[in-house]
């Protein structure tokens, strides 16, 4: 009993920080399960929904199904997002309209350490090179044309849902920057803050769509070419990069329009709020080092 209590505490406790990561437009919720050392169950078990699963279900072999989606693991997980996202779309709103210097900078920091630790993972040569590249110059061509506004409508929040969580469940690209460059982020969170159920509804049902149509793609491609995978993110992250520059007109829009600070205490706080956020990612990274020892340790 104690063990399954560690055991949902420790899902329950990365499903926070995932959920914290999925509403910040620089670090996804894959990239949480990366370094927290879920990620590869985590793919697994979302590709295992298949729609075979529907006539087992009609054949009342609920504990099957439940046992080969890895249902408990998935629910736990999912239940600290989701309790993440609610408890911080009140934070994300507030800071896009009355703070956002401190929101840009934040993600920033988070984003230059996500970044140095994707780089470091892959095995440069000068495809992966040439494949970054491609990445990034597509991510900074779609920043600096403004993204892409979008009427907020059902359908298309369908769609935004079906991309986000593709970016998502990928370790390196965030479904919040996505939907930034979509110019659809800002309208996403005020959906979430205000319990707008048709649009959450919406968006709700392309994630689902999302995951049922790609997430076995994706484990093919992770499993068979992860390396160059990793490349066109690292790319793709870092020409993403100045989307999330500190001083900005006009907050959370797909349109970029920069400034420079006004005074040296803004300059400072956005300094200040950087240097933070990439102390809580190297936390972040520190806390995964430690997990990995001590699981060592109890092997031994």
């Amino acid at each position: 009993m104690t063990e399954l209590k560690q055991l949902w505490s420790g899902w329950f406790a990365r499903g926070l920080l995932m959920g914290i990561a999925d509403m910040v437009p620089g670090i996804s919720g894959g990239t949480i399960a990366l370094i927290t050392g879920i990620y590869a169950r985590l793919i697994e078990a979302l590709a295992s929904f298949r729609f075979k699963l529907l006539g087992q279900l009609a054949r009342g072999q609920l504990r099957s199904v439940w046992q080969q989606i890895d249902g408990t693991f998935l629910l736990v997980l999912l239940t600290g997002i989701l309790t993440s996202i609610l408890l911080m779309s009140h934070l994300v709103g507030w800071l896009l309209s009355e703070q956002p210097v401190v929101l840009w900078s934040f993600f920033l920091g988070v984003l230059l350490l996500a970044l140095r630790d994707i780089v470091r993972r892959v095995s440069w040569g000068w495809v992966e090179g040439l494949v970054a590249l491609g990445g990034a110059l597509m991510a900074l061509i779609t920043v600096v044309a403004g993204g892409v506004t979008l009427e907020v409508t059902l359908a298309w929040l369908f769609l935004g849902g079906m991309l986000a969580i593709t970016a998502m469940i990928l370790p390196g690209i965030s479904g919040s920057l996505i939907l930034l460059l979509l110019g659809m982020y800002a309208p996403a969170v005020e959906a979430v803050r205000t319990l707008d159920w048709p649009l959450l509804l919406a968006f709700a049902t392309g994630c689902a769509s999302g995951i049922l149509v790609f997430s076995r793609l994706l484990h093919w491609l992770m499993r068979e070419y992860g390396n160059l995978a990793l490349a066109g993110m690292c790319g793709i992250v870092a020409g993403a990069m100045p989307r999330l520059w500190p001083w900005q007109l006009e907050s959370g829009r797909a349109q970029l329009q920069v400034r420079l600070p006004e005074g040296a205490s803004e300059l400072w706080l956005g300094i200040l709020v950087l240097l933070a956020g990439m102390l809580v990612y190297g936390g972040l990274t520190w806390w995964r080092h430690r997990l990995a020892v001590g699981a060592a340790d109890r092997a031994l």
